[in-house]
């Protein structure tokens, strides 16, 4: 079965639980909308996890965005950091999560993060489970049609400001014109706005916006999984 997830940021544990809950295995895919890092306790370990699990595919999110551009040089210290205007974006995000764990690890590893990361999908834009397709992204589809996922480190910075920041999927649902190139039966896959801002429930839940055939699966106050080939919605 292919599965997928947002925005987990640091809860290790409600992530353990959802592939407990969802049976995962080997045979088995899950999609990360991006978003591991940050507030949560345990965003080091998580994005471990992550890293070393074959079958789980990872797209990068803003959160994950601002820890890059943070980290310019993976083994300096916090103090050589603190002064930037990059590692305060970050922090006022929650980023001090993520580093006070980050500088614990030794400088190899450090670069083995750093370079999991800048490697990382940024879009999948035709993703087929069995007669259905889907477009996976943290924020918003790109301006282009894109033929093959394309990674961060491929991507320009208007790509990535659009695919990691970009609200208008749920402010203004309007998407880019290249959308409508995609099969008509295309559904988008989303995370990065709380739908809890927009459903006034907490916990919330995913969300489905069925004219414009797509998912918010940035559910404030729990985590939430949605089944490709069912289209089961799983909570932890």
């Amino acid at each position: 079965m292919h599965y997928v997830i947002s925005d987990i940021h640091g809860d290790y544990d409600a992530y353990l639980r959802m592939l407990e809950q969802i049976h995962f295995t080997k045979s088995d895919v899950l999609y990360i909308l991006g978003d591991v890092i940050d507030r949560g306790k345990e965003p080091i370990a998580l994005l471990r996890h992550i890293k070393n699990q074959e079958n789980v595919i990872f797209l990068i999110g803003n959160h994950e965005d601002m820890m890059l551009k943070a980290l310019k040089k993976p083994g300096i210290s916090l103090e050589d950091l603190s002064t930037s205007v990059e590692m305060k974006r970050w922090g006022r995000n929650g980023g001090m999560a993520t580093l006070e764990k980050f500088i614990q690890l030794d400088e190899s590893e450090q670069k083995e993060l750093i370079h999991f990361l800048e490697n990382s999908w940024l879009a999948i834009p035709q993703l087929f489970v069995g007669d259905k397709c889907y477009y996976l992204v943290h924020a918003c589809p790109g301006e282009n049609h894109y033929m093959e996922p394309l990674k961060y480190m491929d991507a320009t910075k208007e790509e990535v400001h659009q695919m990691l920041w970009d609200r208008r999927c749920l402010e203004e649902w309007s998407l880019p014109e290249t959308f409508e190139n995609y099969n008509k039966a295309t559904t988008l896959l989303f995370g990065h706005s709380k739908t809890n801002d927009f459903m006034e429930k907490f916990p919330s839940k995913i969300m489905y916006f069925s004219q414009q055939q797509a998912y918010d699966i940035d559910c404030f106050g729990q985590l939430g999984c949605i089944c490709l080939e069912t289209l089961e919605e799983i909570y932890s």
